[in-house]
């Protein structure tokens, strides 16, 4: 019994892991950063200053 929880375990472990890696890597896809800096600046700033505010908090 133990060893059938401790399977359980960490095959939990292993899914969180690799959910939390896969969402990671979705979140910081360049459209979604790019509609980021979009809506925390003004609507027509040029592709330049989006880009310095994606580098000035980070994301790069």
């Amino acid at each position: 019994m133990l060893s059938f929880i401790l399977r359980r375990l960490g095959t939990m472990a292993l899914t969180m892991l690799c959910l939390t890696l896969v969402v990671f890597f979705l979140i910081n896809l360049n459209p979604n950063l790019k509609k980021l800096a979009i809506s925390q600046t003004e609507m027509h700033t040029s592709a330049e200053q989006l880009e310095d505010w994606l580098v000035n908090h980070g994301y790069r």
